[in-house]
Parts: C-alpha cells; structure tokens; sequence
C-alpha cells in the first residue's frame, strides 16, 4: 500500500508482537478510539527497520496514516490521546489523570519483574518462554537466545533467589487486590477503560494472561481480573460511562493503591535517590546511557540491586508533571488518596534533573 493510500484510509501501522507487554499496552487503544490499525508481526526485518529508523532495538513502534514513526508505549499513547481525544484514555478530571500515570509507571517500571520471572526464570516456565520465542521468530536460535537476552535482563529489575519468594508473593497479592477492586468498578478508574487499564494489561495479558504458568494462577485465584483483561483486550469505541469521583472513590481503590504503592513506591523513588550523583556531572544536551550502575533497593522487604536507569527518571516526571499541575483543592484530594500508600515517596522524593525523550534517546534538558 503507497503512503498516500495509508493518509487517505487513515490506517496506522503496528510493530509489534503477541508475547511482548508493551506491545499489548498500547494495542486496545486503538480499538478504543475506533481507529483502523494494522499490525505487523516484529520479524528480523521489521526490528533491523526499527532500529535504523529510531536507534533503538525496540517494539511496539507505530507509522501514523502521515508515514511518522513513532516507539515508546507512553509517547505512543500520548500521541493517539492528542489527535484522537473525542474518546478519551486520560480523565478529564485531573487527579484521576494522576491515578492513571501512577498505574501507568507502576507497570512499566515495575511489572518487568513479574513478566521476566514468569517467562524466562520460573523452572517450570523457561521451555514455554523459549517456544515462544521460535514462534515469533520462526528461527529455532530464538529460544535460548531470548532466554539468555530477556532473562538477562533479571538482575536489570532486582530478581534474584533471594527476590524469588517476595516475587511469587507480591504476584498473588497485586491479583487479589485487583480482584476486590473489580468488585465495585468494570475498569480501574471507573465505567471505562483507560490508560490505567491498558497498562497493567500490558504484562497482565501478554504474560501473565498468556503463559501457562501464571495463567493458572489467574483462572483461579482471580476470576474478575480475569473478565476484566479480556474487556480490556477487547475495548471498543461503543462502551460509555463515568469516570470514578477522586473524591468519593469506589470501595478497593485505596486498598489497591496501597498494594501497588507497598510494591513499587520506595522502588522507584531508590532510583531517583540514585541518579542524584550522576545526574549532577551531567550537562544539559547531553544523551544518557540506559544504565548508569547499580543501586541497592528492596522488592517485598528483601534487599537487593537494581540498575539506575534514567529513563525511570522521564517516567517519574510523567507523574510529578500532573501533580505539581494540580490546584491546591485538587491536591489535597489526590493526597487524601495517594498519602500512606507508598506513592508518597514518588510524589515526594527530590528529582535530580529534568529529563526529556529527544530522537527516542533521554537527553538531560535541565
């Protein structure tokens, strides 16, 4: 199909793949807003394409109808919500826009460890990671190389023996959590879906969902998480709503920020405590490597290491920017919620400078 065909029809291109999370971030949203979107399995051509377009070995990678190219899930999403906001994935209501960038970076920066774990470090899972791996690739090499390249990337999030039993725990726990919310609520943030949905069906569904052993888990532990993602997968543009009072909310939001903030706020705010002295011989302009070392944190109470990453930096910003943006009244409704969660120590914690996505690299900007 020529270019101007893909304008006139308005289709967008998807590069992306079944068993990838940030693929499946992003994949509803399109349905959501009722757009015409393709996607195209991220075979060997179409990652060395993605490469040479962006720098970056990486899926998902979008081509808008305009010929644009377009990686990174939140940018993506970003991208959709600013030319397609009749239906929206981010609440009017700015304080449950917050809601939705905390679920947001609770998955991106968190969630890895539970898809990691369960595709390619859990003993009774690694032969289907690798299967996996060949079928997308239709290459037999496949398999032990994303084992020794994805499952690699374990230490990266701070899965180790001695994380392992806090990782299986906190899995179980993150699903009853979300299992008592869904009680009162069809969707996270309230009768429609949204970013907060998509993201934590990003590794809910393209691991958690799909692989045998954590499916399992799923079917039974967690029935209407289950229903849920398969809504979530499903979204449509048909499906209409109300979207949650921040300052009524539904019965389990609050245990559920609990259970996520428990999990993941001291863990994020480690990492920007951590790039304080890097960051501070860093000049404005400058590109940031992926790593910048590693630095001691915690995953369930257990201590270990996890890789000082600047892009956790522009993640974090994406929340702070909404909240700091916040009038006064709607702040204290978002702290009536958010403080003795564990999203405290993100919310507060000093961030060591200012970070921007610049030709898909993280360059220091202030």
């Amino acid at each position: 199909m020529s270019p101007e065909r893909a304008r006139e029809l308005g289709l967008w291109r998807l590069y992306g793949s079944e068993m990838s999370m940030f693929t499946a971030k992003v994949r509803p949203a399109f349905g959501r807003k009722g757009l015409r979107m393709v996607e195209q399995l991220a075979t060997d051509a179409r990652w060395d394409e993605a490469e040479a377009r962006t720098g970056n070995r990486m899926i998902p990678i979008v081509f808008t109808p305009e010929g644009e190219c377009v990686q990174d899930s939140s940018v993506i999403l970003d991208l959709l919500e600013a030319r397609h906001p009749e239906i929206p994935i981010e609440a009017p209501d700015p304080v449950v826009r917050l809601l939705g960038r905390i679920f947001e970076i609770f998955h991106d920066e968190w969630m890895p460890m539970l898809a990691i774990y369960f595709r390619w470090i859990k003993p009774e899972a690694v032969a289907e990671g690798k299967a996996r791996a060949v079928a997308m690739s239709g290459d037999p090499r496949y398999g032990e190389r994303g084992l020794a390249t994805i499952g690699g990337y374990a230490p990266f999030f701070g899965i180790d023996e001695n994380t392992i039993p806090a990782i299986e725990r906190l899995h179980r726990e993150l699903l009853d959590a979300l299992e008592r919310h869904l009680e009162t609520t069809p969707y996270l943030l309230g009768d429609v879906p949204s970013i907060a949905d998509f993201s934590l069906c990003g590794a809910g569904h393209a691991h958690l969902y799909l692989d045998h052993e954590p499916h399992r888990v799923m079917w039974e532990r967690a029935p209407r998480v289950t229903h849920w993602m398969m809504r979530v997968v499903n979204a449509d543009p048909f499906e209409e709503g109300e979207w949650i009072d921040p300052a009524a909310p539904p019965e389990g939001l609050r245990a559920l920020l609990g259970t996520t903030g428990g999990m993941a706020g001291e863990y994020l705010a480690d990492v920007a405590r951590a790039l304080a002295e890097p960051m501070s011989s860093i000049e404005c302009g400058k590109r940031l490597p992926r790593a910048v070392g590693v630095h001691r944190t915690r995953v369930g109470g257990v201590e270990t290491n996890r890789a000082t990453t600047p892009y956790t930096l522009w993640m974090l910003q994406r929340v702070r920017d909404v909240h700091e943006s916040l009038a006064p009244a709607e702040r204290a409704v978002a702290r009536r919620l958010l403080d003795a969660t564990g999203w405290e120590h993100v919310l507060d914690v000093p961030l060591p400078a200012r970070v921007d996505l610049v030709a898909h690299k993280v360059v220091r900007t202030g």
